[in-house]
């Protein structure tokens, strides 16, 4: 036990501020172990819809905004979602070759990634924090998708509360860098769906 303590603690030292705190968070608060965690839950159609029926005018404004995003990514092989404050996948847009290998890692479709049950990942952790963020490959809690990369940013809604996160994931070698790259591209995104969100709830309201 004292060992494993000691190789967490070394990879733990490795790690950005914001990581390195969300795997203190999976280890002391959430329990985690990293080669215990198994794949995400995934909602039934109908439970799916009850995650839709909340966001159904954020999605309506967001998935033009995401079929660009997509066909930007795709040969990059990325793929785009909109996931919900419960860290559902609501929005999903993902090449016919990538697919399947993802589906194998549980990035489908109605998959649940709260970072209380998955540990560190891009959609979970930036819900839990409200910040964007990038977990690249080994960054991820779980051992079981460290070959993935999320790189996620907020969407807020007209009231300033959390409204859902647009998420770009790949299992391709990417680094940090690039990363940030990304995270810029989708923070444009994120903004552009914001600001059609407020013009759609206050465009007939006087100032």
């Amino acid at each position: 036990m004292m060992e494993v303590e000691n190789q967490l603690a070394q990879i733990v030292r490795g790690l950005s501020q914001e990581i390195k705190t969300s795997w203190i968070r999976c280890l002391n608060e959430h329990k985690l172990s990293p080669n215990g965690i198994k794949d995400p839950n995934v909602l039934e159609a109908d439970e799916i819809k009850d995650q839709l029926e909340p966001l159904s005018d954020l999605i309506g404004i967001s998935t033009p905004e995401l079929k660009r995003l997509f066909a930007r990514l795709i040969d990059s092989e990325y793929l785009v979602t909109i996931a919900s404050i419960d860290a559902v996948n609501v929005n999903f847009r993902c090449d016919h070759q990538l697919i399947g290998r993802m589906k194998n890692v549980g990035v489908m479709p109605g998959a649940i990634w709260s970072e209380q049950d998955q540990g560190t990942n891009g959609i979970g952790t930036c819900i839990k924090t409200k910040k964007p963020i990038s977990v690249v490959r080994t960054d991820h809690f779980s051992q079981s998708i460290q070959n993935l990369t999320c790189t996620v940013v907020p969407i807020f809604g007209p009231d300033g509360t959390l409204a859902c996160v647009l998420n770009a994931t790949t299992d391709k070698p990417v680094d940090h860098t690039s990363q940030k790259i990304l995270q810029s591209v989708l923070m444009k995104s994120s903004r552009r769906i914001e600001n059609k969100f407020f013009t759609r709830t206050y465009g007939r309201t006087r100032i």
